[in-house]
C-alpha cells in the first residue's frame, strides 16, 4: 500500500510480487462462482464498509483474473446458515497494471463475526478453466461519525461549565 491518508484511502501497488496478491487457480470443472472468501473477525464486530482493491498485476493481461461480480454475506455463524446481511450483486471495476485506489462498498451498520465474499464471476472472458482468480487487498471497517459542530459546541459548553464549577468549589 502506498500514498497519504488512512488505510482505506491508500493505493495498492501494482507489480510482480505475488505475495502482495491473493489468488487461486481453478481446477477443471470449476468456475469463479465456486469461489468464496471467508473471513473470521474472532468475535462479533460492527461493520458498515468493505474496501476492495481488485487484482492489479504487472500487465493488463493478468488483470482479467480480478473479481467482477460478488455478493457480500455477513453472519454470526461460520457456516453462514443464518446471515444477518446479504447484499445484492456488487461489481468491482477491472484492475489495472498501475497503482489503484480501493473500491468502497457501504452497507447498513451490521454486527457480525464472519464475512463472506461470494464470487459470481471475474473479468476473464471465455472461461474454460483451469484459470486464476484473485484480489489485491480486502479491508472491512466501521465508519466513525464526525460530530456535528453544534454537538461539539454543546460539549465544549458543558466542559466549560464543569471547569467553572470545579474552579468555584476550589476557591470557596
Amino acid at each position: 500500500m502506498t500514498g497519504p491518508g488512512n488505510a482505506l484511502q491508500q493505493q495498492h501497488v501494482a507489480g510482480m510480487d505475488f505475495s502482495n496478491f491473493w489468488g487461486v487457480r481453478l481446477e477443471i470443472g470449476t468456475t469463479p462462482a465456486d469461489v468464496n472468501l471467508d473471513f473470521d473477525f474472532g468475535s462479533s464486530v460492527f461493520l458498515d464498509t468493505l474496501a476492495l482493491w481488485n487484482y492489479n498485476a504487472f500487465n493488463t493481461t493478468a488483470t482479467d483474473r480480478g473479481i467482477k461480480d460478488f455478493t457480500l454475506i455477513l453472519s454470526n455463524n461460520s457456516d453462514f446458515s443464518s446471515p444477518v446481511y446479504v447484499s445484492g450483486t456488487l461489481t468491482l471495476p477491472e484492475g489495472t497494471a498501475t497503482n489503484i485506489p480501493a473500491t468502497i462498498f457501504s452497507f447498513p451498520l451490521i454486527q457480525a463475526q464472519y464475512a463472506r465474499i461470494d464470487v459470481a464471476n471475474n473479468w476473464f472472458v471465455g472461461w474454460t478453466a483451469p484459470g486464476p482468480i484473485g484480489l489485491s487487498e480486502v479491508r472491512f471497517a466501521q465508519t466513525v461519525p464526525v460530530p456535528e459542530s453544534n454537538s461539539v459546541l454543546g460539549l465544549l459548553a458543558l466542559g466549560l461549565l464543569g471547569t467553572a464549577a470545579a474552579f468555584k468549589r476550589h476557591w470557596n
